[in-house]
C-alpha cells in the first residue's frame, strides 16, 4: 500500500527550493517592517462638547432641529436645566472632514450633572439612606435625530436660507434605552471639602453608528424625555447643571487607503497563480482530489477578498456594502481552515488515496460549516441594524448578552481550532521523522506543514482582534475617560500585516502545490510527484486509474 506521506509537490532542487524558501521568509519580514513603521492606526477618536437649548414651542425638545435653529432658546453651561427638558446637540467634526474611506464612524454619549444635595428627586416610598449612589441605571425614554450637510453648500449659504443646507439622515422618537449613571467626585467638593454637591456621570454607549458621508458636517440632537419606569433616583427631573459629550471613534482614511493598493498589487498575482495551478492540474489529472479543490477554492476566495471594495465604496456609498467585507473576509478564513484541516489529515490516512472522499471528511467539513454560518450571523447581527438606521445596534440592555455571546463562541471556536491544527500538524511532522528518518525529500512536506501552521496562528489571531474591537467598540464604559483601550489603535498594522501575509502565503501555496513537469518532457507532461515512503518508487500512479481499476500495487505483496 501506498504511505499517505505521499503529496503533490513540486521537486525543485535543493538549492532552487532554499531560495524560494529564503525569498517567502525575507518578503514576510520586509513587509511587516514596512507596514509597522509606515502604516497609521487603525482608529482614531474626538470628543465633541454639546450645546443645550430649549423649544420656544411645547410640541418636544425635537422641533427646535438643532440647537443652532433660530426656534430654540439657548443654555449656558452654568444654567440650572433638568434632562426632561433640554435638547443636546453635537455638530462634528470640527477641521478634518469625514468621508466613505473612514467607513464607520461609532459615537457614545457621556453626561457630567451636578445637582445640591436637596435638589435631587429620589422615590418617597424607598429608604433614601439604601439608595446605591455608587453605581446606577436610568431606564429613559429618548429621541433623537441627527442631520447631516454639504460643506459646499454650507459655505455658500447665508444666515436666512441656513437651515435649508442640512439634511435629515434618520430621525427616532419614544425609543428606550438605558443610561449607567454614577456618582463621581467634584472638583468643588474635592478643594472645599462640601458634600452639599452631588455629581454624577450617566452614559449611553454606543449611542450611534454611522457610514459617513464624504466632506459632509453632521448635527446630532438628542433628547431625554422621562423615565420608562419609577426608580429610586430620578435624575431625568432633577434640577442642575450639565456638560454633555460625545466621543466619536472612526476608522481611519489611512488604514483604508494602504489596505487598497495591498488588494491592487497581490490581485493580479493571485490570478496567474491561479491560472496556472488549474492549468497544470488540469493537463496532468483527470481526478482532482479534495485538497487540490480547496487549494482551487481558496484562492478563488482571497481573489474576492482582494477586490477593492474601498474603491467601489468611495464610489458607490452604499452602507451595505460594508457587510461584503466582513463576508468574503469569513468565506476565505472558512475554506482556509478546511484545507489546513484536510491537508494534514489526509497524511495521517492509512486507507488508499482515492477512498478519501468528501464522506471520508464529513465530520469537519460540518464543523467548519457551522462555524462559518456562526460567524456570517455574528457579524451580520452586529452590523446589520445600524446600516438602516445610525441609532439602532444591538448593544442595548435586552441584546447585549446575546452580542456577548456570540463573540466569545466565536473565539472559543477560533481557539479549539487552532489547538487540533497544532496538535495534528505535530504528529504529522513527529510521525515522518520516526517512521521515514531516510527520506531525503520528506522535509518539504514538513516545511508545507510548518507553513500552513504559522499562516494558520497569524489568522486566527488577528480573527480573535477583531472581535476584541467590537467589544472595544461597543462594550467600553469608560470610553469618557480612555475611548481607545489597550492600545487597540495598533491593532491596524497587524490587520494590514495579516492581509500581505495571507495573500504572499496563497501565491505560495498555488505554486508550490501546482503540478510540475519533468526536464525534457514538457511543462504538460504527466506528474511525478515527489514520494514520502521508504520505497521511493519512481513509477507514475495516476488517481484515476487506481479508482478505475484494480490496484497495480497487489503486486508488491505477491
Amino acid at each position: 500500500m501506498i504511505s499517505s506521506q505521499g503529496t503533490q509537490v513540486q521537486r525543485w532542487s535543493k538549492g532552487l527550493s532554499i531560495s524560494l524558501i529564503i525569498l517567502v521568509i525575507v518578503l514576510h519580514v520586509g513587509t511587516s517592517i514596512l507596514v509597522f513603521l509606515f502604516s497609521p492606526g487603525l482608529l482614531q477618536a474626538d470628543r465633541f462638547q454639546g450645546s443645550h437649548c430649549q423649544s420656544k414651542t411645547l410640541t418636544g425638545p425635537l422641533s427646535c432641529d438643532g440647537c443652532e435653529n433660530f426656534g430654540c432658546v439657548s443654555k449656558s453651561e452654568g444654567e440650572m436645566v433638568s434632562l426632561s427638558n433640554l435638547m443636546m446637540s453635537f455638530k462634528f467634526p470640527r477641521e478634518n472632514n469625514f468621508n466613505v474611506w473612514n467607513w464607520k464612524l461609532t459615537g457614545s454619549l457621556s453626561i457630567f450633572f451636578k445637582v445640591f444635595g436637596d435638589d435631587l428627586i429620589t422615590d418617597q416610598n424607598e429608604n433614601s439612606s439604601l439608595v446605591n449612589l455608587a453605581e446606577f441605571k436610568q431606564s429613559v425614554v429618548i429621541s433623537s435625530s441627527i442631520d447631516y450637510a454639504l460643506n459646499s453648500n454650507l459655505e455658500d449659504s447665508d444666515a436666512e436660507s441656513f437651515s435649508s443646507a442640512w439634511h435629515s439622515k434618520a430621525r427616532i422618537r419614544n425609543k428606550n434605552r438605558t443610561m449607567h449613571c454614577r456618582n463621581v467626585p467634584s472638583p468643588d467638593q474635592a478643594d472645599t471639602g462640601e458634600v452639599s454637591e452631588l455629581s454624577f456621570l450617566c452614559v449611553i454607549y454606543p449611542l450611534l453608528e454611522l457610514f459617513p458621508i464624504s466632506n459632509s458636517t453632521y448635527i446630532t440632537s438628542l433628547s431625554i424625555e422621562k423615565l420608562i419606569q419609577p426608580s429610586a433616583i430620578n435624575l431625568v427631573e432633577t434640577n442642575g447643571t450639565l456638560i454633555s459629550y460625545l466621543s466619536v471613534i472612526t476608522e481611519s482614511q489611512g488604514f483604508h487607503e494602504i489596505r487598497f493598493y495591498i488588494k491592487c498589487v497581490f490581485l493580479p498575482l493571485l490570478l496567474f497563480s491561479l491560472v496556472w495551478f488549474m492549468v497544470r492540474l488540469c493537463r496532468n489529472d483527470l481526478y482532482i482530489n479534495i485538497p487540490d479543490r480547496l487549494v482551487i477554492t481558496a484562492g478563488l476566495a482571497q481573489v474576492v477578498n482582494n477586490i477593492p471594495l474601498e474603491l467601489i465604496v468611495s464610489q458607490i456609498p452604499i452602507p451595505h456594502l460594508i457587510l461584503l467585507e466582513y463576508i468574503t473576509q469569513i468565506l476565505t478564513f472558512s475554506v482556509l481552515v478546511l484545507f489546513w484541516i484536510i491537508f494534514t489529515l489526509d497524511k495521517l490516512a492509512d486507507n488508499e488515496p482515492w477512498e478519501r472522499t468528501t464522506r471520508y471528511y464529513w465530520r469537519c467539513i460540518t464543523l467548519v460549516i457551522l462555524g462559518c454560518v456562526l460567524a456570517l450571523t455574528t457579524f451580520t447581527f452586529l452590523c446589520f441594524p445600524f446600516l438602516h438606521n445610525p441609532f439602532n445596534n444591538h448593544w442595548q440592555e435586552k441584546t447585549t448578552y446575546v452580542s456577548l455571546g456570540l463573540i466569545f463562541c466565536l473565539a472559543v471556536g477560533v481557539a479549539c481550532f487552532q489547538s487540533y491544527l497544532a496538535i495534528i500538524s505535530f504528529r504529522v511532522i513527529c510521525d515522518i521523522s520516526i517512521h521515514y528518518p531516510t527520506t531525503s525529500r520528506a522535509w518539504r512536506l514538513k516545511g508545507v506543514l510548518i507553513y500552513n501552521l504559522f499562516s494558520s496562528l497569524l489568522l486566527t489571531t488577528t480573527f480573535i482582534f477583531r472581535l476584541v474591537l467590537e467589544l472595544c467598540l461597543h462594550w467600553n464604559p469608560e470610553f469618557h475617560k480612555d475611548p481607545l483601550p489597550f492600545g487597540i489603535s495598533s491593532v491596524g498594522p497587524i490587520l494590514l500585516v495579516e492581509l500581505i501575509s495571507i495573500n504572499i502565503y496563497v501565491v505560495f501555496l498555488l505554486v508550490a502545490l501546482s503540478r510540475t513537469s519533468v526536464p525534457g518532457e514538457g511543462w504538460y507532461a504527466p506528474v511525478r510527484p515527489a514520494m514520502y515512503n521508504p520505497d521511493r518508487r519512481e513509477e507514475q500512479l495516476h488517481l484515476w486509474d487506481l479508482s478505475a481499476h484494480q490496484s497495480p500495487l497487489h503486486k508488491i505483496d505477491s
